[in-house]
């Protein structure tokens, strides 16, 4: 019986209860991470000599391991992981790695998973040469043991795609800090403005989250129709989570988010929430709101006044987008799913990561 999903199906094993695909993904997920964990402190050894606690390195939620899995899950059964595979997302997890060793030098973050940043401990040199250095080894891992070239193009890709979003990052930065948008906002400059941050928004986090759905669907053997799927819905997926992400620094807890509220403002970069206010916000606030962005060294009182703008006009509509986004992937998810227990399972995955709690 040739499915949809590619060669013989029967005999496929399916999921019976929700909290069996929980403890699949989480196991393997863990398993998987420990692989990347190992990885970081071996590099960063001579950190580790230094006095450095890089222990928030290994606190998040493995999350580009975990889409991986959920992908190969799906697709093949939910059997055990090959090990070809597990490289595969461990080195896509080491590639995020970097990324933030990178990202917290350029926003002069001090704070990332409650604990201090490599470049608040040691300086942005030693931070940027050790996201070089394990880039460089992320890469010569995947050319070492990544036979699939497909793959590898695929890594980089999204490595270059990131970057991108990152460099756009900046220049909207510099854009605002030179006034391009430092008067009244007429209509076509905030939708200009929202645009270029939902179009920064996709380029950071969801070419990472889309590989690992491609890549768990190609190890699995599926269909190239199966595999469209997949990676449409890991792309989709990534985008509504960097909008899940940008709430966090209006309405975050820092004890759980492990970092302080306003730290796209104080850093000057603008993020769907605060661009989104400009819609519904009285001229007077969105004014303020756009000075504070092209300011350095805000009063608190400025940002208690900017956060509270957000919130208000702000908040609400990014709210409704990652529902609408929420509502379409798991429409999505039908494409892919082949019984009522997996469609709840993709489901679960879904509330749980645009409402932040794994």
């Amino acid at each position: 019986m040739t499915t949809l999903w590619g060669g013989n199906q029967i005999g496929r094993y399916q999921l019976s209860t929700l909290e069996e695909g929980i403890d699949y993904v989480n196991d393997e997920t863990e398993a998987i991470g420990k692989y990347h964990d190992e990885k970081i402190r071996d590099l960063f050894k001579e950190e580790l000599d230094r006095g450095a606690d890089i222990d928030y390195l290994f606190k998040g939620k493995k999350l580009r391991i975990r889409c991986g899995v959920v992908s190969y899950g799906l697709a093949s059964g939910f059997r055990p992981i090959p090990q070809k595979l597990r490289r595969c997302l461990a080195v896509t997890e080491m590639l995020h790695t970097t990324s933030l060793l990178h990202d917290d030098v350029i926003d002069k973050s001090s704070m990332r998973r409650g604990g201090k940043t490599l470049n608040d401990l040691l300086g942005d040199g030693a931070a940027v040469l050790a996201g070089d250095m394990l880039l460089a080894d992320s890469f010569g891992y995947i050319n070492r043991c990544i036979t699939r070239r497909y793959i590898r193009i695929l890594l980089a890709d999204a490595m270059r795609t990131l970057v991108r979003g990152l460099k756009a990052e900046i220049y909207l930065r510099h854009d605002i800090y030179t006034a391009s948008y430092g008067i009244a906002p007429a209509r076509d400059k905030i939708i200009n403005l929202s645009s270029r941050c939902a179009l920064i928004a996709q380029d950071k986090t969801a070419p990472l989250i889309e590989a690992p759905f491609v890549t768990g669907a190609i190890y699995s053997h599926v269909s190239d129709e199966t595999r469209r799927h997949l990676r449409e819905f890991g792309f989709k997926l990534g985008y509504a989570y960097q909008l899940a992400d940008d709430l966090l620094d209006v309405v975050g807890d820092p004890e759980e988010t492990g970092k302080p509220l306003a730290v796209d403002l104080r850093s000057g970069n603008m993020n769907m929430v605060y661009a989104e206010s400009l819609f519904d916000a009285p001229p007077d606030k969105g004014m303020e709101l756009l000075v504070a962005f092209a300011q350095r060294d805000l009063s608190p009182q400025t940002v208690n006044n900017v956060l509270e703008t957000a919130r208000i006009y702000g908040v609400p509509r990014i709210e409704r987008i990652i529902d609408e986004r929420a509502d379409g992937l798991k429409k999505k998810a039908n494409q892919f799913t082949q019984n009522p227990v997996e469609h709840q399972f993709v489901c679960f995955l879904i509330d749980n990561l645009l409402h932040r709690k794994i």
